[in-house]
């Protein structure tokens, strides 16, 4: 198995950071994990985008259960179906062809109903595996840097992972919203693969 151009890395030299708000950010509440494994999912493809999804295994597990008011557990969706508004956050760019902020940073964006986002992308780049989030008018977008990042919504006062930022056409442009990775379309992988 040949890991994709997009996922190259060497897990041995991979570290996940939890806790920063800040790139610069080393005080109390910031954890750092080495990754034991990247589990890219078996059918990704890199032009299409299409299973645009992996998990990284830590080799020594992360205490979920300290008071640590800035890393929390995530949920996993319940429902295929998502729609209202959602949050993407990342370290990406601000603006198109614009550079990565130092900050962590959000916005909320709402869900666009899949048929309309496929008209907007024409047809066949839009797989059901996807899901698109942003304003027809633009200006609000997941941008460069932030790919792999989180698309979440509170669901009864729990966050859900319902996307991953995957891929756009610029940042925040109109009628090209930032097309995420459908987390609902993989959750028998992620549980045969997570534990």
């Amino acid at each position: 198995f040949k890991l994709p151009t997009r996922f190259r890395v060497s897990s041995g030299k991979l570290v996940v950071k939890f806790g920063m708000e800040s790139l610069f950010d080393t005080g109390p509440g910031v954890y750092s994990r080495k990754v034991s494994e990247i589990i890219v999912h078996p059918e990704y493809d890199d032009s299409s985008l299409r299973n645009d999804i992996a998990l990284l295994r830590l080799s020594t597990p992360l205490d979920l259960s300290s008071s640590n008011e800035r890393i929390n557990s995530i949920c996993l969706p319940s429902d295929h179906h998502v729609q209202g508004l959602s949050t993407a956050s990342g370290w990406g760019a601000t603006r198109e062809d614009g550079y990565s902020t130092e900050e962590l940073r959000a916005v909320e964006l709402p869900i666009i109903d899949l048929s309309r986002c496929r008209s907007m992308y024409g047809g066949e780049a839009i797989a059901d595996s996807m899901l698109c989030a942003g304003y027809s008018k633009g200006g609000k977008d997941s941008c460069q840097g932030d790919s792999g990042g989180p698309l979440i919504q509170r669901q009864a006062g729990k966050a859900q992972l319902v996307g991953i930022v995957s891929w756009g056409i610029g940042c925040a442009r109109p009628d090209k919203p930032g097309v995420y990775t459908r987390v609902a379309a993989y959750l028998k992988w992620i549980q045969d693969h997570a534990y």
